[in-house]
């Protein structure tokens, strides 16, 4: 049975439509999907009117070309619907259980943080934005640090450096566990501040070797010299050289390969 968003925002008060503003581009997902099910190959007019109806822009500079799926669209795709894969349980969860909302954004926050591990950065950027930008709402300062943190490191692996600098700063790190301070360090690149923290959390048992190898917010001073040295000395063994960078065997095979990631 096919329960679709005119029955969700009804029964549960949740306006999907109105507060998600990929809305549009879901419904595209959908159409044109729909176009390859049924083995149309150009885009139709049917295509075009429910697209536009939904607030998707460019859909009518598509009528009466051939359905493509590239890689790029593929990709962008998968994080659309990701994205409201995660979201829509979290809304749902906090309307139906606000005794539990807590609760909610911690799990938020673990789904994000898989997304960063998984490299899919733009929709944990996106559900993180959508996160930190609700108000009045019951969510421990840890979880909503842990939310900051993940967000300004999915957009710093997108390049975003800056941004993610932005989001840092809004927060106060004086008062934070020292755990935070050495991710917050880590995404800023300050390899030298990570190194004389990682001592003293280490000693306080918040990280191991294998949560700075793993965990992505490290990824920005795994090779600071300052850092590798800090790590060998407290925990004993080395950091993993970083892998060897690939040439592809043609100049085609290169383009090929940088349209698969959409960041």
């Amino acid at each position: 049975m096919y329960i679709g968003p005119k029955f969700i925002e009804s029964t549960f008060g949740v306006g999907i439509k109105k507060h998600w503003k990929r809305w549009p581009d879901y419904i595209e997902v959908f159409e044109r999907r729909n176009l390859v099910a049924h083995g149309e190959t150009a885009f139709n007019k049917r295509y075009v009117s429910i697209c536009t109806a939904a607030g998707h822009k460019g859909s009518e500079k598509l009528l009466g070309k051939d359905v493509e799926l590239t890689p790029k669209y593929l990709s962008q795709s998968c994080d659309i619907l990701l994205e409201f894969a995660i979201l829509l349980p979290f809304s749902l969860w906090r309307k139906v259980a606000k005794e539990k909302e807590q609760q909610a954004f911690a799990n938020l926050s673990e789904a994000a943080f898989k997304l960063i591990s998984s490299k899919r950065y733009a929709p944990a950027d996106r559900i993180l934005e959508f996160a930190l930008s609700l108000e009045n709402v019951d969510v421990a300062e840890d979880v909503r640090q842990r939310l900051v943190v993940n967000r300004a490191s999915a957009l710093r692996h997108m390049g975003r450096v800056d941004k993610a600098n932005d989001v840092l700063d809004v927060v106060d790190w004086s008062a934070s566990a020292e755990i935070f301070k050495l991710c917050v360090a880590s995404v800023r690149g300050d390899g030298e501040t990570v190194a004389a923290l990682l001592p003293t959390v280490k000693a306080a048992g918040a990280i191991d070797a294998r949560t700075f190898k793993d965990w992505p917010c490290f990824s920005f001073v795994k090779q600071d010299p300052a850092v590798r040295t800090a790590f060998e000395k407290q925990f004993g063994e080395s950091l993993p050289n970083p892998p060897a960078k690939t040439v592809p065997r043609s100049l085609d095979e290169g383009a090929e390969q940088g349209d698969k990631t959409v960041h």
